[in-house]
């Protein structure tokens, strides 16, 4: 087993179920300070508040709907052996036990 890759896959799959990218909550905080009715206001900012407590706890995000889809994208020339995608399903399986949730299917 390569524990690189296999650490690799599960941070990355932990860090997707669990952070807001950095755009997205700026589109938040602008959507926040525009917004006039107050009932939406408040569901945007709650909807913000979430995301930073998720990313400071490693938690799932309120807007987690299923199941993670992993894409491995290679570039020419290369291959992925048996064994790197046997590395791959590890990482998505300790990534899944280390961001607690529903249960999901890999």
């Amino acid at each position: 087993m390569n524990n690189n890759i296999v650490s690799l896959v599960s941070d990355a799959l932990v860090k997707a179920g669990s952070t807001f990218r950095e755009d997205k909550k700026q589109a938040y905080r602008q959507a926040i300070e525009k917004e006039t009715n107050e009932k939406a206001k408040w569901v945007l900012q709650t909807i913000l508040d979430n995301a930073n407590v998720a990313e400071s706890n490693r938690s799932p995000l309120c807007d987690d709907t299923g199941i993670p889809h992993m894409v491995l994208e290679i570039g020419p020339n290369r291959s992925v052996s048996g064994k790197m995608l046997d590395d791959i399903r590890e990482g998505i399986r300790q990534g899944l036990r280390e961001l607690p949730g529903r249960p999901m299917g890999i």
